[in-house]
């Protein structure tokens, strides 16, 4: 996949194993910096609204947080996204860039 400036993906994590893991995770490019992003799936506290918020750090020499973290491998996931087409899910089947 060509990686371009101000551009990223994002798959579903099926690696999550606690509510505290992202439900997404993936990589993105700024300012043709790569990061890291990771999204957890949200509920705005009067039920109403539904929303996904975000966390992002630099790619590179990164200390793992929690012990039971993974090393994260988009090509990885991309290959397994491919594999594993989301069934009845509203989310789109394909990134639009």
């Amino acid at each position: 996949m060509e990686k371009k400036d101000n551009r990223g993906v994002m798959f579903v994590n099926d690696r999550k194993e606690k509510d505290t893991h992202p439900d997404r995770r993936g990589e993105i490019m700024v300012a043709g910096v790569m990061y890291w992003i990771s999204g957890w799936l949200q509920t705005s506290k009067d039920g109403n609204t539904k929303y996904m918020s975000l966390s992002v750090q630099p790619k590179g020499d990164l200390v793992p947080t929690p012990a039971s973290a993974q090393p994260f491998h988009p090509d990885a996931m991309a290959q397994d996204y491919e594999q594993k087409p989301f069934i009845n899910s509203p989310e789109p089947q394909q990134a639009p860039f």
